[in-house]
């Protein structure tokens, strides 16, 4: 049983390794979720409710990307920022666009 044993505690602790990555970062998390809320406002043709969802998000993607920099949040931050602008401009499908861009980048993390 030793060496399974320590075989068992070895993917425990390399499991709990990997819920402090980038993907489960709480603010992360809420990025998404404000997120997928701004695209679905996007999609009905609410502007001002993107830009609402999207500016949680930057928020929360902003936080995140200052506790565990990573590239793929520099990009979500850099697509939010413009969903932000293109959204308080009318721009409702680019907008959206540019949110739906910061989900995948948020996706490719780790």
């Amino acid at each position: 049983a030793g060496l399974k044993g320590a075989a068992a505690v070895a993917m425990v602790v390399l499991g709990l390794a990997g819920f402090a990555s980038a993907s489960s970062n709480a603010h992360v998390q809420q990025a998404v979720t404000a997120a997928n809320a701004a695209v679905t406002a996007g999609k009905a043709g609410h502007a001002a409710e993107l830009v609402k969802h999207a500016e949680e998000a930057l928020t929360h993607a902003t936080t995140a990307d200052k506790e565990v920099h990573d590239k793929e949040l520099d990009d979500a931050v850099s697509a939010l920022h413009e969903a932000v602008e293109k959204g308080k401009a009318g721009h409702t499908a680019e907008a959206t666009h540019a949110v739906e861009t910061a989900v995948a980048h948020i996706a490719h993390l780790k």
